[in-house]
């Protein structure tokens, strides 16, 4: 599985966002890291990833502008869990 980070652009509306993303990833393959930004585990491309969010697309729904962009290396400093999610993920298991 590929992991990728959603960063919103705004404030405005972050509550869709987060609705959004729960509903299009089950809780095991979604992390919210802090108010604007989540990781999620899809073996799709970024821009299916995009619009099965509805960040683009038809079923756009009041959801805020947001980047996708796809996880290629990582490296820094984070609490464990974040550390642990990403490296089942990236290893293609669910961390259930």
């Amino acid at each position: 599985m590929a992991i990728f980070n959603i960063v919103a652009t705004t404030r405005e509306n972050i509550g869709a966002l987060d609705q959004a993303i729960a509903k299009a990833y089950d809780e095991s393959d979604r992390m919210r890291i802090n108010e604007l930004y989540w990781m999620v585990s899809d073996n799709k491309s970024t821009v299916d990833v995009t619009k099965k969010i509805g960040i683009v697309g038809p079923k756009q729904d009041g959801i805020p502008a947001a980047i996708v962009t796809k996880v290629e290396s990582y490296y820094g400093r984070a609490p464990n869990t974040i550390w642990e999610w990403m490296k089942v993920k990236l290893e293609g298991g669910n961390n259930d």
